[in-house]
């Protein structure tokens, strides 16, 4: 149901279900495998791996996407919510890719987003990326590589302009 986008559906199993907790454990768990499957394909796809900028927009629209099903269809429970964060964290840190990889990709994209992308958007679009990429980062067990490739660009975006 997930992978289909029946939220609808989603809704009304969260309903017929949450009356008891270990229906909502069971749920929660498959739709963590679920997260942690479709996200590793996502970071072992070779064209994704080739190109930073699709890698992570691929990343930061399926984490957009998991957000707004388990704000529609769990109405934002804590179990689910704990669920899509640990499962992304899960994904993200794995060792099946270099470690350093998801954290310079992130940082190359908000690079080049607020070098070339961000011109001619409002502060409302801007600020919702940069959530969007904060969510990220929040998942991320090398915090202080994000952070070490972010203050390089930044050193490279001044010492070029």
């Amino acid at each position: 149901m997930v992978d289909n986008q029946r939220t609808d559906d989603l809704r009304l199993l969260y309903r017929c279900f949450s009356r008891r907790e270990a229906n909502l454990t069971c749920i929660v768990n498959e739709m963590s495998r679920y997260i942690e499957d479709e996200g590793e394909k996502i970071i072992t796809n070779k064209d994704n791996l080739a190109d930073s900028q699709k890698f992570t927009q691929a990343v930061l629209d399926f984490k957009d996407n998991m957000d707004q099903q388990v704000a529609f269809c769990f109405s934002s429970n804590i179990k689910f919510e704990r669920g899509r964060d640990d499962s992304f964290r899960n994904f993200l840190n794995k060792d099946v890719i270099d470690s350093n990889l998801v954290p310079n990709f992130f940082a190359l994209y908000l690079n080049n987003f607020l070098s070339k992308d961000c011109q001619g958007k409002t502060a409302g679009e801007i600020d919702t990326q940069l959530k969007k990429v904060i969510r990220i980062f929040c998942c991320f067990n090398e915090r202080d590589k994000f952070v070490k490739e972010c203050e390089n660009q930044l050193h490279l975006r001044l010492l070029n302009k």
